[in-house]
């Protein structure tokens, strides 16, 4: 039952992510600064889905991590970012996504 509540529910979850993470990329390239509270809210989402272990819900999702794989050209739109603790997130992020994909 735990699973297939988090099969429905992490997609939903996920795309909401994206959503926020890709207006704050977008957002940073046309303004200067961004107000704190906004690069707070983005820094806890990276964190948590760096957290984060989602159930497979298809046979070519081969595990935990794909969400992270899954997100990375949001990610990488993102490196750009003037925000220390932001760009230390993705760092940890793009490890996370190294060590699922099993590189060295």
């Amino acid at each position: 039952m735990r699973r297939k509540i988090a099969q429905t529910t992490t997609p939903v979850l996920i795309t909401r992510c994206r959503l926020t993470l890709v207006k704050y990329a977008a957002d940073e390239a046309k303004a200067t600064q961004l107000s704190l509270n906004r690069a707070q809210e983005v820094n806890f989402i990276l964190e948590r889905l760096k957290m984060l272990d989602s159930f497979p819900d298809h046979s070519n999702q081969k595990n935990c991590k794909e969400h992270l794989i899954q997100l990375m050209p949001v990610f990488a739109d993102m490196i750009v970012t003037s925000d220390a603790q932001i760009k230390e997130s993705l760092r940890l992020i793009f490890h996370e996504i190294s060590r699922a994909l099993q590189l060295p």
